[in-house]
């Protein structure tokens, strides 16, 4: 069970993904070794042995990176973990000068509000709930 983040390039001004209209076909974010290749830049530990699913392990959470498609027109992230992990996709989002969009919500996340990381929290209630116990 994941925390699934979306990373695509959106219209200015989009803040969920409902208000996409149904014919939205994203830019590519960029080739499949350009985007490793940044994100190794961030995260040289970050494996990806198979290019179109990479992973990495961090202080308390991991991740896993969804790169199906090359060019890459969408990275979708599995994070697990603790409270680490929301950090680290502010900082991937910063990096990559992309929206990131919390998979529980369909909203962009907004890292400046001070509630920005409520669906991260939601998930992780919610697998606490499922699991019957923290996994900090």
């Amino acid at each position: 069970m994941s925390w699934d983040v979306l990373f695509v390039r959106l219209p200015p001004g989009t803040s969920s993904l409902g208000d996409l209209g149904t014919n939205f076909s994203p830019h590519p974010l960029a080739t499949r070794r350009e985007l490793v290749a940044s994100i190794r830049q961030l995260v040289p530990e970050a494996d990806f042995t198979d290019p179109a699913w990479g992973s990495f392990v961090g202080e308390d959470f991991t991740i896993a990176f969804d790169l199906a498609t090359d060019p890459v027109e969408s990275m979708t992230l599995h994070v697990r973990g603790g409270p680490a992990a929301f950090g680290f996709v502010r900082e991937l989002s910063a990096w990559l000068a992309l929206p990131a969009i919390d998979g529980t919500t369909g909203d962009v996340i907004d890292f400046a509000a001070p509630d920005a990381d409520r669906g991260f929290k939601a998930w992780r209630a919610y697998r606490d709930r499922i699991v019957g116990q923290s996994h900090e």
